[in-house]
């Protein structure tokens, strides 16, 4: 065959990384609004993560879009063409109607002030103000990232556009506040809440506390009694309720990374600052309780100042007191989930321990897992309740979270 009558079939770059770190966005279509926020830089290394997950993504572009990141870029980031201006294929019409409300989403981020009040007075006098006009038309889930200075957020005309959008049921990402400026969000949050609106989750409107991280109790004013916990195990349950529509608070320890932005977050250090802002709560309806939290069971006697180096040091310690007991007197209604990490290689010791902590400890469910089972990102998890084991879960982290809360929320009606 002669080279001009090959046919030669070429993927874009785009298609190589599609999946690759999950499947959880496969079948759905992003269709992502870029306006003319110093922010828009970031929409590459957001489209690209969005690919990753299995979406596909469509990029739409203002005028002040293209003076900030190229819509060649964008043709990069995505393999498709950006829409950067509307004309007879009737883009927004075939992109945002009524056809494709269902498997796709519009992604507004970032959203600069002007963007946000043409939307919220029906202005659409730009490829990305029409595709929302046409979006809220056919009720199709619309995301808006706003990124601006402070003082145009804190604007009250802004903020009343905000607040009617929101009665319009479009979803708010909160910005990220550095340096006086409302800057665009990580890419891991924006990635939550996408996942989030197609989900759809049953947790919608209900409230979940989760308590993290480890504890650390002061031997003196500079060293300390703690443990390795990293709170991954905690910040994966959070996100996974967040995904599945739960209004989330975090009580937070120490941790080896930030907390996930999915909700309220009050950090502690001491058990016992644990339990007085647990007290502060009473009267708060919890759906859930989660409390993958590493706390000590034994307090030492904190002595002033730094004890000198050298020699032996002999601590006395108290026995530190039990949370799970006070969070069933303080929230009787909740369905409380504890968690319980197990040494060694037999499971019947695990499971032992695990149904002795439902029977004494006053734990609705606990999930239990051997030490060895933890291996990097990946991990496995057994969930029992009164009746004995519900399942075990094995994988990366935020796979094993989102299959315990859906256990869990199934069997607790939730």
């Amino acid at each position: 065959m002669s080279v001009e009558g090959m046919v030669i079939h070429m993927v874009h770059p785009a298609e190589r990384i599609k999946g690759s770190k999950s499947n959880l966005l496969e079948g759905k279509r992003i269709i992502l609004g870029i306006t003319g926020s110093i922010g828009a830089v970031e929409c590459v290394r957001l489209a690209r993560e969005l690919i990753r997950h299995g979406a596909d993504v469509i990029a739409v572009m203002t005028e002040s879009a293209k003076e900030i990141l190229s819509p060649e870029s964008m043709f990069f980031a995505t393999g498709k063409p950006p829409i950067t201006k509307l004309g007879g294929g009737v883009e927004h019409v075939t992109f945002a109607g009524e056809e494709e409300a269902e498997k796709s989403l519009l992604l507004i981020a970032p959203a600069t002030a002007n963007t946000i009040g043409k939307i919220a007075t029906g202005i659409d006098d730009t490829p990305v103000t029409t595709f929302a006009t046409v979006a809220l038309g056919s009720g199709m889930p619309i995301l808006i990232a706003p990124a601006m200075h402070a003082a145009m957020y804190r604007n009250p005309a802004v903020v009343k556009n905000i607040e009617y959008l929101k009665e319009l049921g479009v979803e708010f990402i909160q910005p990220r506040e550095e340096e006086g400026k409302e800057k665009f969000p990580d890419v891991e949050t924006v990635f939550l809440h996408v996942l989030r609106a197609f989900r759809g989750g049953q947790g919608s409107g209900v409230a979940a506390l989760v308590i993290g991280g480890a504890s650390e109790e002061p031997i003196d004013e500079m060293r300390v009694v703690s443990n390795r916990s990293t709170g991954k195990t905690a910040s994966e349950i959070a996100k996974a309720l967040f995904v599945e529509g739960f209004e989330v608070a975090l009580l937070w320890g120490r941790t080896t990374t930030p907390p996930p932005k999915v909700g309220e977050i009050t950090g502690f250090r001491r058990v016992e600052e644990l339990i007085k802002l647990l007290e502060k709560m009473k009267g708060r309806e919890f759906h859930f309780i989660f409390m993958p939290a590493a706390l000590s069971d034994f307090i030492p006697e904190s002595r002033e100042g730094k004890i000198p180096s050298g020699g032996e040091l002999l601590l006395r310690m108290r026995s530190a007191p039990k949370v799970l007991n006070l969070l069933r007197d303080l929230f009787p209604s909740a369905h409380i989930v504890a968690f319980k990490a197990v040494g060694g290689d037999d499971r019947r010791v695990m499971e032992r321990k695990a149904m002795r902590y439902i029977k004494e400890g006053g734990a609705d469910f606990v999930a239990a897992n051997m030490l060895k089972d933890v291996k990097g990102e990946s991990t496995r998890i057994t969930l029992y309740w009164r009746d004995g084991a519900l399942g075990s879960f094995e994988g990366d982290k935020f796979r094993v979270a989102t299959a315990l809360v859906k256990a869990v929320m199934e069997k607790a009606g939730g």
